[in-house]
């Protein structure tokens, strides 16, 4: 489980930076007898990101589970671990000039309680099991997303869980609608401030529970320690990837219909296409300039957080 709770800040940066190429954090996390579920500034978690696309990327485990896809039909979840996600606050660094980040807006899956019994045994998992749902930040290396297809050197090392109490509730509640809860991410661009948004009612109906069963099963048989497991970008407003006008966009200039998306080679060649297309737009994050997010329920904040992205003059001066 995640350590200790504490209380979102209403106003102002959180004071505790942590670079998602430092490891020194980990040892920081405490004991999982700890009483309380959520992540405290500071922490360093271990979490399962979730890619919920139809994209056949080559470096990622496609899970048991099944959700419905953007375009129709059930399509299997897909994913990798990111062991080194910072709470509150992070500062990401690009590689070189050509690296570009977008933010995309995702729900967070964790647990009130110890999670032992669930990586012994998925199936003790229920609709009735108590979970924290709280918002993050996955920043997206649109770049390195080459006719490679490699996934995870655009999403891995670059992601930030908000800081707070979160959403208290049950899968049940959460498949079912019950619960409410709303992430707004902002960020300032060459095109302007942007703003991403996801609602937890976007998650309806999405399986929540064979994904949580199905990354506890891989996660035990590779013996992999998972703390939380993200739930992809859900909603309309959500990410670039869940625009529909964007994805028009993309599609048209790499000259692929929807019904090649079945196909390897449409894919091959969408994949430089989106980054040129954001990168041209003016959608990607100015060097220096902070990411916040903000995590409500009804009119409390139950989460907040800041990424900062710099560029390789700032990590070779760090």
């Amino acid at each position: 489980m995640l350590p200790d709770l504490m209380p979102a800040r209403v106003a102002g940066r959180l004071p505790v930076t942590v670079s998602e190429r430092s490891t020194s954090m980990v040892g920081s996390l405490k004991s999982p007898r700890a009483e309380s579920s959520q992540s405290e500034e500071g922490s360093i978690v271990k979490i399962w990101i979730t890619d919920g696309s139809g994209a056949p990327f080559a470096d990622l485990v496609v899970l048991p589970a099944q959700h419905p896809g953007m375009l129709g039909g059930d399509i299997p979840y897909k994913g990798a671990l990111d062991e080194n996600v910072p709470v509150g606050n992070a500062d990401v660094f690009a590689d070189g000039p050509a690296d570009c980040l977008v933010p995309e807006a995702e729900w967070c899956i964790c647990f009130p309680g110890e999670t032992d019994r669930f990586a012994a045994d998925p199936s003790a998992l229920s609709e009735s099991t108590p979970l924290v749902m709280q918002g993050m930040i996955e920043g997206k290396w649109l770049n390195r997303i080459g006719e490679d297809l490699a996934w995870k050197p655009a999403s891995l090392g670059d992601n930030l869980l908000a800081q707070g109490p979160g959403i208290a509730g049950t899968l049940a509640r959460l498949e079912d609608g019950g619960m409410q809860g709303e992430i707004g991410v902002q960020y300032t661009c060459r095109a302007g401030r942007q703003t991403l948004t996801a609602a937890l009612a976007d998650l309806r109906g999405h399986n929540l529970l064979g994904l949580v069963r199905a990354v506890f099963g891989h996660c035990r048989g590779q013996q992999l320690t998972v703390e939380a497991i993200d739930c992809s970008a859900r909603g309309p407003a959500s990410a670039l990837a869940e625009d529909r006008q964007f994805l028009q966009q993309v599609m048209t200039a790499a000259g692929v219909t929807p019904p090649e998306l079945s196909t390897l080679a449409a894919w091959k060649r969408l994949a430089p296409e989106i980054a040129k297309t954001a990168i041209d737009e003016g959608l990607t994050v100015e060097p220096g300039r902070p990411i916040d997010i903000v995590v409500t329920a009804g009119a409390d904040v139950v989460g907040r957080g800041q990424m900062t992205v710099h560029d390789q003059q700032d990590q070779e001066r760090s």
